[in-house]
């Protein structure tokens, strides 16, 4: 009986743990030589990418360390200890497809030669900091469409950075020491492109095509010669250069799209040449952002609502020129006293526009065009006063347009150095103008419709010729009583009134008010077609030849 018990127990099964078959992923393996002085690193395509590191191991001498990437079968190999020789000539790094890593870490000195990296499909990193070098390339394969980041960092170069990405969300960062440019190209995708540090040529950003947008830095940088960005036509995007320096010209062309925005913000730059932006048919915007700049700056945004912001103390030493077209735009120039040493013209498109530039000088002369939208410009936040150098005039459309020029008091006056000119359109305009001093002569059209003129506390240098127009008309001279407005306006040349059809309004001065008077220095004149009109002569003292 004890026999059989031993052998049913010497009969059971025995449980235990078997080895499995090794199934890890190993990412490849890349083969690294040394041919006539140039290191040549070349993967094997693995799905699974290439993924390793370089390091200089002494002059001439690198070490190429995998990770789950084998090197010449390796962990890890020194090109030198090797026995494949000393590397005097390029580095030159050629990977298939998989989603590849490359890594160069410490410090490597090969000034006169070059970095070429050619990586393959699939979402590739190239990383590169810290080294010296001419020129270095990185070039996705054409007809691509994947997420790759290029990063190179703290480098210092004898000559230029050339990186061309193709399709898909591509991350670019570009920060060193270049003695040329940076080029860098891509097509469909959200890319992100950060460049800075000192470039002594031209930084260049293009995509090429595509129907998503690009985001642009230009960060701290000093650049030597030209900005160019250009982004795909059908696209948000966004450019921002922020405490740089650009030496050559920088021409800005964003995309369109009525659904997206396009925004281009400088802030705290310096711009040495020429400035050009232009937007296409979608929300444009634009922010000066306290920048400098010592030539022109050219604004085209075209269609869409675009929003234009001129403040925090910008100076534009060149003329400034902002065009707009269909749309309700805003072009604001009332924050942070903006100064403007040259010309500025306006022209805006069809749509609801409006313009704030209050407490803004402009040196030369001031133009405005409007489109056939209602119009709204001021100078009027009643804490500072404006400086017009020159000429000053306003054209506006057919619409309902209200220009408003107001100085902040009696004894701080807003300045025009030289002529006034108003021509409305074939809506109701209204003009005023207060605490204002003309030195020029002042010619008003205000068109057909029914408009209105008035101006109080002001003084007229030059001639004033006034012309209502058809509609029923109202010329309005220091003829309100409000609290703040109980100076005399004095006209020291002619003045000359002219009224078409309409039941018309001409007062000059409020009755029997000391403080509202109205005086004509040179010759009076008027005109009245129907003879349906008012004359309020209330507080007129005229010292010239009447012929009303």
């Amino acid at each position: 009986m004890k026999s059989s018990a031993r052998k049913s127990v010497s009969n059971r099964r025995r449980l235990g743990l078997e080895c499995l078959e090794d199934r890890t992923n190993p990412s490849g393996n890349v083969n690294v030589a040394v041919v006539a002085g140039d290191l040549i690193v070349t993967g094997d395509g693995n799905t699974n990418g290439n993924v390793f590191t370089i390091a200089e191991a002494g002059v001439g001498n690198f070490t190429i360390t995998g990770n789950g990437t084998t090197v010449n079968g390796a962990g890890s190999i020194t090109t030198a200890g090797a026995g494949l020789g000393i590397v005097t000539r390029d580095v030159k790094i050629t990977l298939g497809n998989g989603g590849d890593s490359v890594t160069y870490t410490g410090s490597f000195q090969i000034p006169n030669r070059d970095v070429i990296v050619s990586p393959g499909a699939g979402n590739d990193t190239v990383n590169f900091s810290n080294f010296f070098a001419r020129n270095v390339t990185v070039t996705q394969p054409a007809g691509t469409f994947d997420a790759d980041t290029t990063t190179l960092t703290g480098m210092k170069l004898s000559g230029s950075v050339s990186v061309s990405a193709q399709g898909g969300a591509d991350n670019t960062t570009v920060n060193g020491s270049i003695a040329g440019g940076v080029t860098i190209t891509s097509k469909d995708g959200a890319d992100n492109v950060s460049v800075g540090g000192r470039i002594g040529k031209t930084v260049s950003v293009t995509n090429t095509a595509g129907t998503t947008g690009n985001v642009v830095h230009i960060d701290n940088a000093s650049l030597g010669g030209a900005l160019v960005v250009s982004n795909p036509s059908v696209a948000q995007s966004v450019v921002t250069v922020s405490g740089s320096l650009v030496g050559g010209t920088a021409t800005i062309s964003n995309g369109s799209g009525t659904q997206f925005v396009t925004s281009t913000t400088m802030n705290g730059s310096v711009f040495s040449q020429a400035v050009s932006v232009s937007g296409g048919t979608g929300f444009d915007q634009f922010n000066a952002g306290g920048s400098i700049f010592s030539k022109t700056l050219t604004l085209s945004l075209g269609d869409g609502n675009n929003d234009v912001e001129m403040s925090n103390g910008a100076i534009v030493f060149g003329a400034f020129r902002a065009t707009t077209g269909t749309g309700n735009d805003t072009i604001n120039s009332n924050t942070g006293a903006t100064s403007y040493r040259s010309t500025v013209t306006l022209v805006v498109g069809s749509g609801n526009n409006t313009a704030n530039f209050s407490g803004t000088n402009v040196s030369q002369a001031f133009s405005y065009v409007g489109g056939s939208g209602n119009d709204s410009f001021v100078t009027s936040d009643n804490n500072t006063s404006e400086t017009f150098g020159g000429n000053v005039s306003f054209t506006g459309g057919d619409g309902t347009n209200s220009v408003t020029i107001l100085g902040a008091s009696t004894t701080s006056r807003t300045l025009i150095g030289g002529s006034f000119s108003y021509s409305g359109g074939s809506g109701t305009d209204t003009l005023g103008i207060a605490f204002t001093g003309i030195l020029g002569a002042t010619s008003v059209n205000l068109g057909a419709n029914n408009d209105i003129m008035f101006t109080d506390d002001s003084d007229y240098l030059g001639a004033f010729s006034f012309n209502g127009g058809d509609g029923d008309d109202q010329l309005l001279i220091d003829a309100t009583t409000t609290a703040g407005f109980n100076n005399t306006v004095e006209m020291l040349s002619s003045f000359t009134a002219n009224f078409l059809t309409g039941i018309d309004t001409i007062q000059l001065g409020v009755a029997n008010s000391a403080g509202n008077q109205v005086t004509v220095f040179g010759t009076l004149a008027g005109d009245f077609r129907t003879g349906a009109e008012t004359r309020n002569f209330l507080n007129a003292v005229h010292l010239g030849y009447p012929t009303f």
